[in-house]
């Protein structure tokens, strides 16, 4: 997320938002399907459109990295969802 958050910054997570919350050009954080040895991979990545699952009915996001040219290949759900960024420094 460089260069809005740079390595060694603290981020504070609001973990009680959902899905139906979340709007465009929000700081969000999501688990990534693979796993490393200290657990499940978290991205900090904004959201850049909502959209509707129209086979599931649930809002889904897709995000990207502030300093990456290309979206985020994993789509966001309420599944892998974490939670709202509320500050950082």
């Amino acid at each position: 997320m460089w260069p809005v958050l740079k390595a060694g910054n603290i981020v504070v997570v609001n973990t009680s938002y959902d899905l139906d919350s979340i709007k465009a050009g929000d700081l969000i954080v999501y688990s990534v399907p693979h796993k490393t040895a200290n657990g499940a991979t978290k991205v900090c990545h904004r959201v850049v459109s909502r959209s509707i699952n129209i086979l599931e009915m649930q809002p889904v996001l897709q995000c990207k990295g502030d300093n990456n040219n290309y979206f985020d290949t994993v789509i966001v759900t309420q599944k892998n969802f974490v939670g709202k960024v509320e500050y950082f420094e």
